[in-house]
């Protein structure tokens, strides 16, 4: 993974732990920074949609409450056994928690 900022517009493809999700890069951010945003969001909208404090949330996937906090912030990326977590608290697929990215491949 980069990391320093990437100053092109071209997309890449970030894997961890088996999981690929392909970016469009942003003039100034660095992709992992642009997809811990997106996830962060989406934590939080589908947190909020089931009327979850953060602290109830960080007890249902055995975090602490600021893990979550900073997930939401986008300051720091889940794991993806943490990522699994998430998807059965909110009850939704984990998949959901990704963004998805068209692009023209699609």
């Amino acid at each position: 993974m980069p990391s320093e900022r990437d100053e092109t517009d071209r997309p890449i493809t970030l894997t961890r732990a088996g999981i690929s999700v392909r970016l469009r890069q942003v003039r100034g951010f660095r992709a992992e920074d642009r997809l811990a945003r997106q996830i962060g969001i989406e934590i939080r909208q589908r947190r909020r949609g089931r009327g979850l404090s953060q602290g109830a949330l960080a007890a249902l996937v055995g975090r602490d409450r600021s893990t979550i906090c900073r997930w939401e912030a986008g300051e720091r990326l889940p794991t993806v056994p943490a990522i699994l977590a998430l998807g059965d608290a909110l009850r939704c697929e984990a998949s959901a928690l990704l963004p998805r990215v068209f692009t023209e491949e699609d």
